[in-house]
């Protein structure tokens, strides 16, 4: 008896989880307004900004996208995995692309491979940007 009561406490506190979606589901709203503000930078300084300072702009915007793509993918894999089932077939646009490129269905067409395979070089992107524009920023502090 307490052990049922004590499973069902732990399995309906998944819940508590949808708030800190729904909180980085806003934390795009910010990622959205540094895009904005870097690329209105870009604009403004565009006439003084040498070909480096391009350079690293535009490396700052294509980081913040990929950012923010990496917090669309964990929210929705870390609610369909915690929480609740989304039902794609409400979806029109709901990606179904890896059976088609690779020709196999390794998750019976749940979802899940796609999720962890995109979180997975989201990640090596993100890092790869960062250290591209940390090496990008060594390289033109030593030239100058």
């Amino acid at each position: 008896m307490i052990i049922r009561v004590l499973e069902r406490v732990l399995f309906a506190s998944r819940w508590l989880l949808a708030p800190f979606y729904f909180a980085l589901a806003l934390g795009l709203l910010a990622l959205l307004g540094k895009v904005g503000l870097r690329v209105y930078g870009l604009a403004v300084g565009f006439q003084s900004l040498n070909e480096a300072g391009v350079m690293l702009g535009v490396l700052a915007v294509v980081d913040l996208t990929l950012t923010g793509s990496l917090v669309v993918i964990v929210i929705i894999s870390g609610y369909v995995n915690f929480v609740s089932r989304i039902d794609s077939g409400e979806h029109r646009d709901w990606p179904d692309w890896i059976e088609g490129v690779f020709g196999f269905d390794p998750d019976h067409h749940n979802g899940s491979f796609e999720r962890e395979l995109v979180i997975a070089l989201c990640l090596v992107t993100v890092l790869s940007a960062a250290l591209a524009g940390r090496t990008w920023r060594r390289v033109t502090m030593a030239t100058t």
